[in-house]
C-alpha cells in the first residue's frame, strides 16, 4: 500500500497535482494512509473526495518540499566541513543541492516527513470522520 501512495505522489510531484483526477481506489488509498488502516472501508467516493485527496496529496508533498528546504539550508550553509574561505557562490550551491536531494529525490522515493503527514492527518481528522458519518465534508 505504501508503494502505491509513493508512485501517486511521484506522479502528481512531476505534474500539476491540482488539475489530476485521482481515481476511486488511489483516493481510498490515499485516505487509508493519512487516517489509518481501512479507514475508508465502506465509503463511497464522490468527486468532493477525489478533490480532498488531492489537495491532501499536494499537501504532503508542498510540506515535504518546504521542510527539505530548510534541511538544505541547514545543511548547505553548515556543512560539517565548514573553511573559512567557502564563497557565498559556493555555499548557496551547497544549500540549493541539498534541497533539491532532500525534495524531489524524496518525493520520487515516497519519503515524506512524518510531521508533515501528523500535522496533516491531526488537522482534518474530524472532518473525515463527519464525512464518513454524514456523507458531506
Amino acid at each position: 500500500m505504501k508503494r502505491s501512495i509513493y508512485f501517486i505522489a511521484l506522479i502528481f510531484a512531476f505534474s500539476n497535482a491540482k488539475s489530476q483526477s485521482l481515481n476511486e481506489t488511489q483516493t481510498k488509498q490515499i485516505f487509508d494512509f493519512l487516517f489509518g488502516m481501512n479507514a475508508s472501508s465502506g465509503l463511497t467516493i464522490n468527486e468532493e473526495d477525489k478533490k480532498k485527496a488531492s489537495f491532501f496529496l499536494n499537501e504532503l508533498i508542498d510540506g515535504s518540499c518546504k521542510m527539505s528546504l530548510a534541511q538544505g539550508l541547514l545543511e548547505g550553509a553548515f556543512p560539517i566541513k565548514t573553511t573559512i574561505s567557502e564563497s557565498v557562490e559556493q555555499i548557496a550551491k551547497a544549500i540549493i543541492k541539498s534541497s533539491y536531494k532532500n525534495c524531489y529525490k524524496g518525493a520520487m522515493e515516497g519519503n515524506f516527513y512524518e510531521s508533515v503527514k501528523v500535522t496533516l492527518a491531526r488537522n482534518w481528522k474530524s472532518p473525515f470522520e463527519i464525512r464518513k458519518q454524514t456523507g458531506e465534508w
